[in-house]
C-alpha cells in the first residue's frame, strides 16, 4: 500500500503519522495488488462550536475502483479510528468481488486449456513433403529466371553465383518482372566482406530480355518447418517462406501445393 498524508491546519507530528499509517496499513494484505490511499487530515474551526478534526482517504482499489471516506469527531485519532470502522463493511465487499472475479477468470482459463486439449485432435494435419527443388549448380539471377522461365513453378531456388553461392530465389511477379530475395546475414559471413564489394540489392540484373526490378535482402528466421508451414498457411498472398530451419541449421524454402493444408518443403544442401 502507498500511503500519502496531507495536513491542513495541522501539524503532521510523528505520532500522528505512525498512528494513521498503522490504522490504514491493515487493509494492505486485503489485495493482492497494490493500492493508494491519500489520507487527508485537518482541523476545522466551527462558530459557536469546538473544532473539528476531520480524517477523509481517498482509496484507489484494483480494476479502477475509488472508494471514499470520511470521519469527523473532536479529536484527530478518534477520526481516524472512526474512519477506519466505515471502510470495513465496504473494503471487505470489494474484496469478496475481486475474488469472485479471479476465480471466474480461472475457471474460464481451465475451461479453455481443457477444450483445446479434448479436440486437439481434430485439427486438420498439415502434410509437408519434402522435394529436391533446388538448383546446386552455380548461377547469376538472370540464369536463374530462364530456368525458371523453362518450369511451371512460381519461384526458383538456386545456387546464386553473385552472393558467395549463397540460396537465393528468384520469383515470377506476374507483371512481366521478376523479384530476387538474398539472405544479407549468411551472405556477409560467407563473403568476408574481401571479395565482394556489393550487397545483392545494391546489383541489378538485366538480360536476354529478363528484368529483376524488386531485390530484396532479407533476415530469415528460425523456426521448425511445422511453424513455417503455420505461418505461411495464414497468409493469403504469399505463396512462398523463405526460413532458418531450427533442424540443422539450414536455409530452407517451404512452400504451399495445390492441395489443402500441403507443403513443399526445400532444403538445399550448398
Amino acid at each position: 500500500m502507498k500511503l500519502t498524508i496531507h495536513g491542513h491546519d495541522l501539524k503532521i507530528t510523528p505520532a500522528i503519522r505512525d498512528y494513521a499509517e498503522k490504522k490504514i496499513g491493515k487493509y494492505k494484505g486485503l489485495f493482492t495488488e497494490t493500492i493508494q490511499a491519500n489520507l487527508d487530515l485537518e482541523v476545522k474551526r466551527i462558530k459557536n462550536r469546538d473544532r473539528a478534526h476531520v480524517a477523509a482517504v481517498t482509496l484507489y482499489l484494483p480494476q479502477k475502483v475509488v472508494l471514499r471516506a470520511q470521519a469527523r469527531t473532536g479529536d484527530i485519532y478518534a477520526s481516524l479510528d472512526e474512519l477506519m470502522h466505515k471502510l470495513e463493511a465496504p473494503l471487505k465487499k470489494y474484496q469478496d468481488k475481486f475474488k469472485d472475479n479471479h476465480k471466474k477468470l480461472g475457471f474460464v482459463s481451465r475451461m479453455r486449456r481443457k477444450i483445446t486439449r479434448d479436440f486437439s485432435d481434430l485439427i486438420p494435419e498439415v502434410k509437408i513433403v519434402r522435394e529436391p527443388r533446388a538448383a546446386v549448380k552455380p548461377m547469376d539471377p538472370v540464369e536463374a529466371v530462364l530456368q525458371l522461365n523453362k518450369s511451371r513453378d512460381s519461384f526458383y531456388v538456386f545456387n546464386n553465383s553473385k552472393a558467395a553461392h549463397q540460396v537465393s530465389i528468384v520469383y515470377d511477379r506476374h507483371n512481366g518482372t521478376y523479384g530476387l530475395q538474398t539472405f544479407k546475414r549468411l551472405y556477409l559471413q560467407r563473403a568476408h566482406l574481401k571479395k565482394f564489394k556489393n550487397l545483392p540489392a545494391d546489383v541489378r540484373y538485366e538480360g536476354s530480355g529478363v528484368k529483376i526490378t524488386k531485390i530484396k535482402d532479407i533476415r530469415a528466421k528460425s523456426m521448425s518447418a511445422r511453424d513455417a508451414a503455420a505461418r505461411l498457411g495464414n497468409s493469403q498472398s504469399q505463396q512462398f517462406l523463405i526460413f532458418l530451419n531450427t533442424r540443422g541449421g539450414n536455409l530452407n524454402v517451404i512452400y504451399k501445393k495445390k492441395q489443402p493444408l500441403a507443403f513443399g518443403l526445400i532444403e538445399p544442401n550448398m
